[in-house]
C-alpha cells in the first residue's frame, strides 16, 4: 500500500508535509497514464449512462475524477 496522502486533496498554497513526498510524486507521476485508463474506460463502455448497479457506480465514480482532472469540479 502506498503511503500518498489520502484524499480529498485541494488546491493550496500552504507549504506540504515532506514525511509523504515520494509516495505523493509516485502518485503524480502516475497521473497521466491513470487519466488515460479512465478515458479509455469511459469511451470503451460508452459512460455511466448505459450502465446499472456496481457498474454505472465504478464508471461515474471515474468519470467524476476526470472532471476534477479537468478543472470542472464545482
Amino acid at each position: 500500500m502506498s503511503n500518498f496522502t489520502p484524499g480529498p486533496w485541494k488546491i493550496s498554497r500552504t507549504a506540504v508535509s515532506i514525511e509523504n513526498t515520494e509516495a505523493n510524486a509516485h502518485l503524480i507521476a502516475a497521473a497521466p497514464e491513470l487519466y488515460k485508463a479512465c478515458k479509455m474506460a469511459i469511451e470503451a463502455t460508452g459512460g455511466s449512462k448505459h450502465w446499472q448497479g456496481e457498474t454505472e457506480k465504478f464508471l461515474l465514480a471515474m468519470e467524476t475524477a476526470l472532471a476534477k482532472a479537468e478543472g470542472k469540479e464545482a
